[in-house]
């Protein structure tokens, strides 16, 4: 949860990954979900978790502004082309915790 936005990284098969997606758009939990990337890939990026943590303090923000330098401090903000730049960073940060 960031700042009230909750981001998921999902990977895998795309008739999987479609098949989850759409539980998320019909969950009432979550309001108005957004698609910030979508694209094929040929291995797992996070293969060995199915869930992270993301603590939202000064230096993950640094990492938002070094990849979305001119957008809000907003999830829904961050440039499509940089979301997977920015989660691999935001991974590698001692603020990323699997679960």
């Amino acid at each position: 949860l960031i700042d009230g936005a909750y981001l998921q990284y999902l990977e895998g098969e795309e008739a999987v990954v479609d098949v989850l997606y759409k539980k998320i758009e019909g969950d009432g939990r979550h309001s108005a979900p957004k698609v910030l990337e979508r694209r094929s890939i040929s291995a797992r990026t996070f293969p060995s978790w199915a869930m992270a943590l993301l603590t939202w303090n000064d230096e993950t923000k640094m990492l938002f502004r070094r990849f979305n330098p001119e957008a809000a401090l907003d999830a829904y903000a961050v440039d499509p082309a940089t979301i997977d730049s920015l989660i691999r960073a935001w991974a590698g940060s001692k603020n990323w915790m699997t679960v």
